[in-house]
């Protein structure tokens, strides 16, 4: 049984289909790793501020 000019665009689309699908899924993987990074940056940046904060306060009640 040859394939129809139906089947072959039928082929091509799922290919397509299947390219931007795994296209897709690596972008958002990389911004899904990006954000996590961010997220860790902002952890930090507060961890920081929650230090000095605390340093600041103890030297404001130190006579």
């Amino acid at each position: 049984m040859t394939a129809t000019p139906t089947d072959r665009k039928v082929s091509v689309m799922s290919a397509w289909a299947e390219t931007l699908a795994r296209s897709a899924h690596f972008t958002l993987d990389r911004m899904d790793s990006a954000l996590n990074r961010t997220e860790e940056k902002i952890a930090q940046v507060r961890e920081k501020i929650v230090r000095r904060d605390r340093e600041f306060q103890r030297l404001l009640r130190t006579p």
